[in-house]
């Protein structure tokens, strides 16, 4: 077995991510959650090995799918003219046969 301590270089972090939505708070409240804290905190020695959120990821990821549904509903509103036109091609003629002459 090894018998060296464990390294002491890269620490272990356990985080908690929370996010807690208001809705509709009272004005007073909102003004205070909006404004913050007005006490400048210390920087945390393990600062480096925390994890940074970021929601860049996500709002590539949310505008990909837009971009696709947007994609998809034009092919479908374009497939449906094209049989509306069908369609009213096809009751033009029935109708043309179907005058007495």
């Amino acid at each position: 077995m090894n018998n060296q301590p464990p390294s002491v270089k890269k620490p272990v972090v356990y985080e908690l991510y929370d996010e807690i939505v208001f809705t509709n708070p009272a004005p007073e409240f909102y003004d205070v959650m909006v404004r913050g804290s007005q006490k400048q905190s210390l920087p945390n020695p393990l600062q480096d090995a925390f994890t940074a959120f970021s929601d860049a990821d996500d709002i590539k990821q949310i505008a990909a799918a837009q971009a696709y549904v947007t994609e998809e509903l034009n092919k479908v509103k374009d497939k449906i003219s094209q049989l509306e036109q069908e369609r009213s091609a096809r009751e033009r003629i029935a109708n043309a046969s179907a005058r007495p002459r």
